[in-house]
């Protein structure tokens, strides 16, 4: 039986949430701290008020050790954090610093439940329809961001049903797996942007040189992409990802097909 349970972090994650309580002069400082040859920025950090200056060297602190996360440590890197850790140990300790346990991100758990159900109604060429959207796990872009990264979408068995006034019924789509991560770059990462899906989906297959089209049917696809993300303000997150889709669809003349593309957008978090 689980009778506690205590949630840790990435590093990453803790960075950033001790980012938001930089003003926009630590953070212009913070990049300078940051470098290995830091001992004039470690100089002038006693230019700032006396009680943004450990802060400012703790976050510096924390972007250096990720920044070597995965790397050989060369002598350089080391005599950089060691004189950022000097530097901390002699600021001293303010009562108006907040704690660092209130600076923690907010557990996932918290954020919202895994599982969303859905109804809705609509009508398309087979008629007026009700449709029944479930999702068992585990986060997609509609729901809170508290506790997530900016831009992320997990979802895994997610499917729709739909059912017709003529008594039909069918599976509209069905998401085994999709994935985005939409990592936004800074001045302190550049992360890769990337998705990934692969599920079934009820298409029309559109044969232009004969000038047919196809009832719906459900075709099996896997598709993937690459490109980068940016904040361009608080609530405002730029995409844009080279794509590649292969649909395999027993309309078609050989039976699958493969594609590509450019998918750019625009997500607000409100």
């Amino acid at each position: 039986m689980v009778t506690a349970r205590f949630y840790r972090p990435s590093h990453r994650n803790r960075f950033y949430q001790e980012l938001t309580q930089l003003n926009p002069q630590q953070q212009e400082r913070l990049q300078a701290l940051s470098v290995d040859d830091n001992q004039q920025a470690i100089s002038q950090l006693q230019q700032l008020p006396l009680e943004q200056r450990k802060a400012t060297a703790q976050a510096a602190y924390s972007l250096t050790r990720l920044r070597e996360n995965g790397q050989v440590r060369d002598p350089e890197t080391s005599r950089a954090s060691y004189r950022l850790l000097k530097s901390i140990s002699q600021q001293p300790n303010l009562d108006v610093e907040q704690p660092r346990a209130r600076m923690l991100p907010k557990d996932p758990v918290d954020g919202h439940l895994s599982s969303t159900t859905g109804l809705g109604v609509g009508d398309d060429d087979q008629g007026s329809f009700a449709q029944l959207h479930y999702r068992p796990a585990y986060h997609d872009l509609l729901d809170p961001a508290a506790g997530y990264p900016p831009g992320s979408l997990l979802q895994m068995m997610a499917l729709d049903l739909r059912a017709y006034d003529d008594g039909s019924a069918r599976l509209q789509q069905l998401d085994l797996i999709r994935i985005r991560s939409f990592s936004p770059r800074d001045p302190f990462f550049q992360p890769f942007s990337w998705q990934l899906a692969v599920g079934l989906d009820q298409v029309q297959s559109d044969y232009a040189e004969r000038g047919e089209k196809t009832d719906d049917h459900l075709a099996g696809h896997a598709s993937a992409g690459g490109g980068v993300s940016y904040a361009l303000a608080e609530p405002l997150l730029f995409y844009a990802l080279a794509t590649v889709r292969a649909e395999i669809n027993s309309q078609l003349d050989s039976d699958a097909a493969l594609a590509a593309g450019i998918n750019p957008g625009l997500l607000l978090s409100m």
